[in-house]
């Protein structure tokens, strides 16, 4: 069967999380495989969000079934988007030290990296773009 995952689209909601090591300034990257949408695209954990969890419940057990990574995390907002009726929130983490994922079949490879790796999945570097746009420095 070579059916294609689509982030769990079904329940008409989503979520996902960056994770940003402390220690060394550099960002948790992971490529999606074959078995989903946006093949060979960068992106971070996340999907969707089944009935009855919370977003905090649906990201740790989505971080968990692609990156085995299983602490606690505290989520920072960093925007939703709404597209065609799936609403996807992005969130920030940090971590103090990088740690080696897990990766399920929905990704082949990973990376820490202080620069966006190419392709960069859409809904991403949308988050990434009005996060650091709302939050960019301006000279006054």
């Amino acid at each position: 069967m070579n059916k294609k995952l689509r982030a769990g689209t079904e329940t008409g909601f989503g979520a996902g999380v960056l994770f940003f090591c402390i220690s060394t300034g550099r960002y948790l990257w992971i490529r999606r495989s074959e078995n989903g949408d946006f093949p060979g695209y960068w992106c971070a954990p996340g999907g969707g969000v089944e009935d009855f969890e919370t977003i905090e419940q649906g990201v740790a057990r989505e971080v968990k079934e692609e990156i085995g990574y299983d602490k606690p995390m505290t989520l920072i907002h960093m925007n939703r988007t709404n597209k065609d009726g799936f609403v996807f929130c992005n969130h920030l983490t940090m971590v103090e030290n990088e740690f080696e994922p897990v990766l399920n079949d929905e990704h082949t490879e990973h990376t820490w990296a202080t620069t966006q790796p190419e392709p960069l999945h859409p809904g991403l570097r949308e988050a990434i773009s009005k996060w650091s746009q709302r939050y960019a420095k301006t000279d006054s």
